[in-house]
C-alpha cells in the first residue's frame, strides 16, 4: 500500500547456526511478509541451514522464498531440484566468490512466470557488456577456476583440521570458503594480534551470539600456513 513501511525482520539462530521453520512462520503471522530470505551457506557462520527446515518454508510460505546460494562451488550443495516442484522459488548465484568480484556478474533461476515478473523492474544495463563477455569466456573455460575451487577445498579442510586442534579455540564446520571459529576470551585482542603479525581476520564480537568469534577466509597454502602459525603462537602465549 501507498506510503507503507516495509520492516525487515531477522530470525535468531540457535545455538547450532540453524532454525526451525516454525519461527519463520511466527514472523510472518506478526510482519504479513512477502518474501523470504534464506543464505545457503550462510554467513558468517559458514554451514547450510537444515534442508527439510527450508523445505518446509518453501512449501508452507504463500510467498516467494529467495535460497542464495552464493557460495554453491563451495557447498555443492542446492535446492535445484526444487524448481520444477515450486513455482515460488528463487536460487540466486553469484561468480564473485570463486574469484571474479571485479565482475559483479550473478544469475538467478525460478519459474518462468517469476522471471518475467523480475525484468519487469530489471534495469536495461544491469550488467556491462565487458562482464558478459569475460563470464562467458569463463563458462566456456572453466576447468581452470573449477581447480583453484578444489584448491580452496581442501585447504579449508586442512585448516579446519588444524585450527580444531589448537588449545583455546573452537572452529565450528562450514561449507564455504571461510571458517567461522571462537576463542575462549579476549576475542578482540586475539584479532589485534594477529593484525600486529600481518594478519587480517574478521572480527564478528559485536553480536552477542558472535562472542569471541572471528572469521577467516581460505586463502592460498602458503598463506594459511602463515595464519595458523601466528595462530598457534598467539593462543599458547595467552594460555601459557
Amino acid at each position: 500500500a501507498e506510503g507503507q513501511v516495509i520492516c525487515p525482520a531477522t530470525i535468531p539462530l540457535d545455538k547450532r547456526w540453524d532454525f526451525k521453520a516454525e519461527q519463520f512462520e511466527e514472523a510472518i503471522q506478526n510482519r504479513n511478509a512477502r518474501v523470504l530470505f534464506i543464505s545457503y551457506p550462510n554467513n558468517p557462520t559458514g554451514n547450510c541451514f537444515s534442508y527439510n527446515e527450508i523445505l518446509k518454508l518453501i512449501e508452507t510460505f504463500p510467498g516467494i522464498v529467495v535460497v542464495d546460494e552464493a557460495y554453491y562451488d563451495f557447498s555443492k550443495k542446492t535446492f535445484a531440484r526444487e524448481l520444477n516442484k515450486h513455482n515460488n522459488l528463487i536460487i540466486i548465484r553469484s561468480f564473485s566468490k570463486i574469484g571474479l568480484a571485479g565482475l559483479r556478474v550473478g544469475y538467478a533461476i525460478a519459474h518462468p512466470e517469476i522471471i518475467r515478473q523480475i525484468n519487469k523492474v530489471r534495469l536495461p544495463y544491469n550488467s556491462n557488456t565487458v562482464s558478459q563477455v569475460l563470464t562467458a569466456q569463463l563458462l566456456k573455460n572453466f576447468s581452470i577456476i573449477q581447480n583453484q575451487i578444489d584448491t580452496i577445498v581442501q585447504e579449508r579442510n586442512r585448516l579446519f583440521e588444524a585450527l580444531s586442534k589448537i588449545e583455546s579455540l573452537t572452529a565450528f564446520p562450514t561449507d564455504s570458503n571461510f571458517i567461522l571459529f571462537r576463542v575462549d576470551n579476549e576475542g578482540e585482542a586475539f584479532f589485534n594480534k594477529l593484525i600486529e603479525n600481518g594478519i587480517l581476520v574478521r572480527y564478528l564480537g559485536s553480536h552477542p551470539k558472535l562472542e569471541n568469534c572471528l572469521r577467516v577466509t581460505v586463502g592460498t597454502p602458503r598463506e594459511n600456513h602463515q595464519f595458523l602459525e601466528k595462530a598457534t603462537s598467539i593462543m599458547c602465549s595467552t594460555t601459557a
